[in-house]
C-alpha cells in the first residue's frame, strides 16, 4: 500500500507461530506476508512502536500520530481486523 501524507490508516500487525507468519494489515486488507522461523523470544526489553529501540537509543522514528493503540494475546485475521476497525472502543 503507497502510503499518503495526510491520510489516516488502520494498521495491525499479526503473528502467527502456528502458521509461521507474520502478517501486515491495512485498512483491513493483508498488505505483506512474512515467514517466521522461530518464536518472538520473551524479554524484558520494553515494547516499542513506532521505531526501534537498541539499547535506549531510539532509531527510525515514525513522524506521526499513532492513536488507539491495542495488544492481543492471539493472532488476529484479516476479517477480524477489518470488523474491529469500525468497532467502538470500549
Amino acid at each position: 500500500v503507497e502510503l499518503a501524507v495526510g491520510h489516516w490508516y488502520h494498521v495491525a500487525a499479526s503473528y502467527s507461530m502456528k502458521e509461521r507468519k507474520m502478517r501486515l494489515i491495512v485498512n483491513g486488507k493483508v498488505d505483506r506476508e512474512y515467514p517466521v522461523s522461530k518464536p518472538i523470544p520473551e524479554n524484558s526489553i520494553p515494547l516499542s512502536l513506532g521505531g526501534t529501540s537498541g539499547g535506549g537509543n531510539h532509531e527510525n522514528s515514525f513522524n506521526g500520530v499513532l492513536d488507539d493503540i491495542s495488544v492481543w494475546d492471539s493472532p488476529l485475521s484479516a476479517q477480524v481486523v477489518q470488523k474491529m476497525m469500525f468497532a467502538r472502543l470500549k
